[in-house]
Protein backbone atom coordinates (compact mmCIF):
# COMPACT_ATOMS: atom_id res chain seq x y z
CA UNK A 1 0.00 0.00 0.00
CA UNK A 2 1.53 3.30 -0.79
CA UNK A 3 0.61 6.84 -0.81
CA UNK A 4 2.87 9.31 -2.66
CA UNK A 5 5.48 6.65 -4.00
CA UNK A 6 5.86 5.59 -0.67
CA UNK A 7 5.05 2.23 1.07
CA UNK A 8 3.23 3.07 3.86
CA UNK A 9 2.62 -0.61 4.78
CA UNK A 10 3.43 -4.36 3.73
CA UNK A 11 0.36 -7.30 4.32
CA UNK A 12 1.05 -10.67 4.18
CA UNK A 13 -1.97 -12.98 4.55
CA UNK A 14 -2.24 -16.00 7.03
CA UNK A 15 -4.94 -18.62 7.49
CA UNK A 16 -6.76 -16.55 10.26
CA UNK A 17 -5.32 -13.39 10.20
CA UNK A 18 -2.63 -11.21 8.10
CA UNK A 19 0.76 -9.65 8.98
CA UNK A 20 1.66 -6.43 8.79
CA UNK A 21 4.98 -4.81 7.92
CA UNK A 22 5.87 -1.46 9.22
CA UNK A 23 8.93 1.05 8.73
CA UNK A 24 9.28 4.07 10.84
CA UNK A 25 12.43 6.40 11.87
CA UNK A 26 13.50 5.82 15.47
CA UNK A 27 12.06 9.43 16.40
CA UNK A 28 8.31 8.25 15.27
CA UNK A 29 9.11 5.05 17.47
CA UNK A 30 9.48 7.43 20.46
CA UNK A 31 5.88 9.24 19.91
CA UNK A 32 4.39 6.03 19.20
CA UNK A 33 5.28 4.47 22.59
CA UNK A 34 3.87 7.58 24.04
CA UNK A 35 0.68 6.61 22.64
CA UNK A 36 -2.50 4.80 23.43
CA UNK A 37 -1.77 1.46 21.50
CA UNK A 38 -1.38 -1.54 22.99
CA UNK A 39 1.25 -3.10 25.56
CA UNK A 40 1.33 -5.82 23.19
CA UNK A 41 2.60 -3.40 20.31
CA UNK A 42 4.38 -1.47 22.54
CA UNK A 43 6.95 -4.80 23.26
CA UNK A 44 7.32 -5.03 19.67
CA UNK A 45 8.29 -1.88 19.09
CA UNK A 46 10.71 -1.65 21.92
CA UNK A 47 12.00 -5.17 20.78
CA UNK A 48 12.92 -4.10 17.29
CA UNK A 49 16.22 -3.77 15.92
CA UNK A 50 16.95 0.01 15.33
CA UNK A 51 19.40 0.91 12.43
CA UNK A 52 20.42 4.16 11.64
CA UNK A 53 16.96 4.18 8.51
CA UNK A 54 14.64 3.59 11.73
CA UNK A 55 12.91 0.12 12.49
CA UNK A 56 11.07 -2.26 10.93
CA UNK A 57 8.25 -4.51 13.39
CA UNK A 58 6.14 -7.43 11.98
CA UNK A 59 2.66 -7.37 13.42
CA UNK A 60 -0.22 -10.27 13.41
CA UNK A 61 -3.61 -8.58 12.86
CA UNK A 62 -5.94 -10.86 14.72
CA UNK A 63 -8.74 -8.43 16.35
CA UNK A 64 -10.24 -4.99 16.08
CA UNK A 65 -7.76 -3.76 18.47
CA UNK A 66 -4.70 -5.01 16.42
CA UNK A 67 -5.79 -2.66 13.10
CA UNK A 68 -6.28 0.39 15.52
CA UNK A 69 -3.08 -0.19 16.31
CA UNK A 70 -1.79 0.03 13.32
CA UNK A 71 -4.09 3.00 12.07
CA UNK A 72 -2.62 4.85 15.16
CA UNK A 73 1.17 4.34 14.21
CA UNK A 74 0.35 5.29 10.20
CA UNK A 75 -1.12 8.57 11.49
CA UNK A 76 1.44 9.29 13.81
CA UNK A 77 4.35 8.23 11.22
CA UNK A 78 2.48 9.66 8.21
CA UNK A 79 0.95 13.45 9.33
Amino acid sequence: MQIKKRNLLFLLPNNDFFIVTVNMGVNVSKIVLDSDISNGTKDIIKKAKKYMEGISILINIENEDDLNDIKTILKIRDF
